[in-house]
Parts: structure tokens; sequence; C-alpha cells
């Protein structure tokens, strides 16, 4: 093992983690296609309407199809087509405090590998990725960007920003 291994990340550990954020369970859909309905490729809460699933504890009381539930007597619930993407932000600390930690690793080495984790779950996941440092000096944002480019981008800024010598100036 390296001997800078909890002191500093490297950008090939970072990408390796790629191989851990696959999904390990797949969701069955919730709603049945009709012949010649494909599913958008924009995520999110719709507008259009899919429809009604039986009322399962926990759902939104908000989402209640009255109609239904008058003609069944069963409460129902409204379901939607899914609409855009939502982008997702990591927010990385860049203070001095990060570069302290146990026999294991610092706090910043953690948190890089965490963030990168998350960087790569997101990318499998579809969604833009986009992420903002934050040190005593300064705080630098990079705009939320589609695909295996945000989950890059982002394991080159923690490569970059989470060095023990950056905590030093």
């Amino acid at each position: 093992m390296h001997e800078q291994y909890g002191v500093a990340v490297t950008l090939d550990e970072l990408i390796a983690l790629r191989c851990h954020a696959r999904r390990p369970i797949a969701h069955p859909p919730s709603v049945h296609l009709r012949a010649n309905q494909a599913p958008s490729a924009a995520r999110g809460q719709g507008m259009d309407l899919a429809g009604v699933r039986p009322y399962h504890s926990g759902d939104d009381v908000r989402h209640m199809d009255w109609r239904v539930m008058a003609r069944s007597q069963i409460p129902h619930v409204k379901l939607y087509h899914e609409a855009r993407e939502q982008p997702v932000w990591i927010v990385i600390d860049g203070n001095a405090s990060m570069y302290f930690g146990t026999r294991v690793a610092f706090k910043s080495v953690i948190a890089a590998r965490l963030s990168a984790l998350l960087g790569w779950m997101v990318c499998e996941h579809g969604d833009a990725l986009g992420h903002v440092f934050a040190s005593p000096e300064s705080i630098t944002q990079a705009r939320a960007v589609l695909g295996m480019r945000g989950a890059l981008r982002l394991c080159h800024a923690l490569v970059a920003n989470t060095q023990p010598c950056a905590a030093t100036h």
C-alpha cells in the first residue's frame, strides 16, 4: 500500500470508484406503458398524468385521486410522467480542519472518496453533476453537466484541491 494512501487522493483511485457506483437494485416500473409510448429522457416530477395506482403508506396525500377513490372506495394516487433532470451539486469543504484524521486517513481524503463515489452514482443515474469547492481563500464552482464529463471534472477538482499542501497556505 502506498505510504500517502490516507494523506492524499490520486486521480486513478477516484476513477476506480466508478465500479462501486453501479445501481445495485433495479426498481420495477410503477407505470406500464401502452403501445407506441416510450418514457421521456427527461426526468423529475412532471405535469402529464401517467395513471393511478392504489395508495401506499407514505405516499403524498396531495396526489390523491379523489374521483377514482369515489368510484372504487379504495384510495388511489396519481402518477405523473417524469419531467426534466435535476442537477446534483456536491459541496467540498477545503478548510484546514479537513487535513486532520485518524491513523486511517485525513478527513479530506475520506470526503474526496465519498464525493467521487457520489459523483459516479449521479453519472450512472443520468443526472447532471456540478460541484462547489469552498476554502478560506476562495469559492470555486463548476456548472452542472451531464454524463461522465461531470464526474471526471469533479475527480480532477478533488485531486487538485484536497492535497495537504493546499491547507498550508
